[in-house]
């Protein structure tokens, strides 16, 4: 990750404090989900779905696209890139905390333990999205 420098724009102070790759990675799930929405489809209707990583590229995708989408379902993940921050959450940008975010995930996990999920769970209810908490339901397997 780059090291933070004295920046201007949102986008260099996000890519300067690590989040950048997720972002880059969200810009690319927002073109394909514009060309849909482009050719006549319902953004209201578009479930976002991830597993591990590409889970917490679809709730960031989910959050942060311009149109409100019908949700995301997300199996072994986090809701954030772990040890994230309540500083670089905010600069992420969620907007929607209309989606429903559905979070499966297994107790023995070893991407994101169940003590780290419950971590991120908790500061997003503190820091909330636009002053609400996200819609999140969890399925915690054994």
């Amino acid at each position: 990750f780059a090291k933070p420098l004295p920046t201007t724009s949102k986008e260099d102070r996000v890519a300067a404090t690590g989040v950048g790759p997720l972002l880059s990675m969200v810009k690319m799930v927002h073109e394909v989900l514009e060309q849909f929405v482009n050719a006549g489809f319902n953004a209201a209707k578009f479930l976002l779905f991830g597993i591990g990583d590409g889970g917490i590229i679809a709730t960031s995708a989910a959050m942060t696209f311009r149109h409100q989408v019908a949700g995301v379902v997300a199996y072994e993940s986090g809701l954030v890139p772990r040890q994230m921050g309540h500083h670089q959450f905010r600069q992420l940008g969620w907007e929607h905390a209309e989606v429903p975010l559905h979070i499966r995930h297994g107790s023995h996990s070893k991407k994101t333990p169940a003590a780290e999920l419950s971590r991120q769970v908790e500061m997003i209810k503190q820091v909330k999205v636009k002053g609400k908490v996200p819609q999140m339901t969890f399925f915690l397997n054994p």
